[in-house]
């Protein structure tokens, strides 16, 4: 009898980098009915393509819990990034500020300063070469742990085969055993009832 066993357990991780960033990804894959892929990463940049990863795995690794996590280091600092002020946080402040100085008569007397120390006035944007760039190395870093994951899938699932195969060998063994055990005791029944029926010939 011929047939395959395919395991969805597997383990696999691949660190991957650049010039300006490393990465480290690390996927494991145990049995589940479904493809349900859970990730986790120390890093903005990874959570906002999570969707786009999520798809990379589920294209190659059908079927399978799998936990994914990321975790990237800077190396070196964008040298194109750039320096954005929001004016809508500025103009939130502004008004806010201004109703707690209405309703509590507190003088409103933000500097400019003041104003640039607010969260998320000033905010540093990366160039869009650089986030091309980490989308490439997290992409890569997860495609290679995958390839790991199937790898480590198919030796596993050659291993059950051959302990399946082993099994399916002694069953049919026992199988032949029994079938001789079975003749034997059924030509020795015939001699049995050939005999008795002698006997009642003659009597």
């Amino acid at each position: 009898m011929s047939f395959n066993v395919h395991s969805m357990t597997g383990y696999g991780e691949a660190k991957v980098s650049n010039s300006t960033h490393e990465v480290h990804a690390l996927i494991k894959s145990i049995n589940h009915r479904f493809c349900e892929v859970r990730i986790k990463s120390n890093n903005q940049e990874c959570i906002a393509i999570e969707q786009d990863i999520q798809r990379r795995i589920q294209e190659k690794l059908k079927r399978g819990k799998i936990d994914v996590v990321i975790e990237m280091r800077t190396i070196v600092e964008d040298a194109h990034a750039e320096l954005k002020v929001s004016h809508e946080m500025i103009e939130f402040y502004r008004n806010e500020f201004q109703k707690l100085s209405d309703s509590f008569r507190i003088s409103n007397d933000l500097t400019l300063r003041d104003y640039a120390l607010l969260p998320l006035v000033i905010q540093q944007t990366e160039s869009l070469s650089l986030v091309e760039n980490i989308r490439n190395i997290v992409f890569a870093a997860v495609d290679e742990a995958v390839q790991k994951v199937e790898k480590m899938r198919v030796l596993e699932g050659e291993h059950l085969q051959k302990q399946l195969s082993n099994v399916l060998k002694e069953c049919d063994e026992h199988i032949q055993e029994l079938k001789k055990i079975a003749l034997g005791s059924k030509n020795h029944l015939r001699e049995k009832l050939k005999s008795r029926i002698l006997q009642l010939q003659d009597a």
